[in-house]
């Protein structure tokens, strides 16, 4: 699957400013080489609670950025978290998810289903 990437660009040309919008295409499987070592804790586990509809990593040993994005690697939360921290999924709609932890021993993905 390919994920579209919009970088806005300031430019000045004859003190005229301008800003435009690159699009990049990458492989939803290529990730930044802080990944190559994709053992992050496998330990990690990512426990829904659907009493405050919401969920939480379990098996953090320090903080870590979490991403949670759609199908169509579209960013939907971007927070750093830390171990047992409630992440609230209200505002995501009724699907499937991918929730990305990057740490500083790499990343580790994890399906996130919101019934």
């Amino acid at each position: 699957m390919l994920c579209r990437h919009n970088f806005s660009i300031l430019i000045n040309i004859n003190n005229v400013f301008s800003i435009i919008t690159i699009a990049l295409m990458t492989n939803q499987n290529e990730m930044p080489t802080l990944t190559k070592a994709a053992t992050a804790s496998p330990a990690l586990k990512l426990v829904q609670d659907k009493i405050t509809d919401g969920f939480y990593i379990e098996g953090l040993e320090d903080t870590a950025l979490l991403v949670v994005s759609d199908l169509h690697c579209k960013v939907m939360i971007k927070q750093t978290i830390t171990d047992g921290e409630l992440v609230s999924t209200s505002s995501l709609r009724k699907g499937t998810y991918i929730a990305k932890l990057i740490t500083d021993n790499g990343m580790v993905e994890k399906k996130l289903v919101k019934a």
